[in-house]
């Protein structure tokens, strides 16, 4: 309390008001403590927040992505979509795996509403999706498979 008063009174007589350079270094000091504790865990939300997003975004894909195949095995496996056949992709004794088409992919981008999705390849066996690969609006590639479930590689 003695300092405090002290330090008023100094500030009174010389008519000085301001900080002193010790009391500046203090607080940029502890600033930067500060900032080293919260910028790695802001950096790890992040990640996890993007990762998070990418794959509800391929979930969405993927329900697009089992209609067309629901449709196309319906259709006994002979199926076009915007003109181009992808006959014998859901051949009905037994799936293979498929490259995309280009046809595909807007399919897909015109169910979910988009034009930013890419699927890369995919594997259907009997009007179900087995596993595919896709990239998503916000970057990532997303791997899903029935068994291991979802994987993401971040650019």
């Amino acid at each position: 309390m003695e300092m405090v008063m002290r330090r008023k009174e100094q500030i009174r007589k010389t008519g000085k008001k301001g900080f002193t350079l010790v009391e500046l270094i203090v607080v940029i000091v502890i600033l930067g403590i500060l900032a080293a504790i919260a910028i790695p865990a802001l950096v790890g939300y992040i990640d996890r927040a993007r990762t998070d997003g990418a794959i509800t975004e391929a979930a969405t894909a993927r329900t697009a992505m089992q209609t067309i195949a629901s449709n196309a095995y319906g259709h006994g496996g002979d199926y076009n979509l915007g003109g181009e056949s992808i006959d014998g992709v859901l051949d009905s004794t037994g799936g293979n795996a498929l490259v995309t088409t280009g046809a595909i992919t807007d399919e897909i981008n015109a169910l979910i509403g988009s034009d930013d999705y890419v699927l890369n390849t995919w594997n259907v066996e009997k009007g179900v999706v087995k596993a595919f690969e896709l990239d998503v609006p916000t970057g990532p590639t997303v791997a899903w498979d029935s068994v291991t479930g979802y994987s993401i590689t971040l650019p």
